[in-house]
């Protein structure tokens, strides 16, 4: 129970860091444009950052759930990949 604990924490926090690069990296990306446009920054078409006159507004209810969503696939592959991985080595040691 111990090990399985420590392995879904660490896939959470490699899934949080993963979202956490990801949104500094669009918007650090889409900034400028967003400075002289006035367009929202968007993550799969989904508004993540805004800037209006000068005023940097993030939108934290969207990046929460985008964030949730990268954690949760993040932890569903690596349990998948893992999964798999042990069934073809029970077929092959049997």
């Amino acid at each position: 129970m111990g090990r399985t604990m420590l392995r879904l924490g660490i896939e959470t926090v490699i899934g949080i860091g993963l979202s956490t690069v990801i949104f500094f990296t669009v918007i650090w990306l889409g900034y400028s444009d967003a400075q002289t446009t006035g367009d929202p920054i968007t993550f799969a078409n989904i508004e993540i950052f805004r800037v209006t006159n000068e005023n940097e507004i993030a939108n934290n209810e969207n990046m929460t759930w985008i964030g949730i969503v990268i954690t949760g696939a993040c932890v569903a592959l690596v349990e998948t990949y893992r999964s798999l991985r042990k069934n073809r080595y029970a077929k092959t040691a049997a």
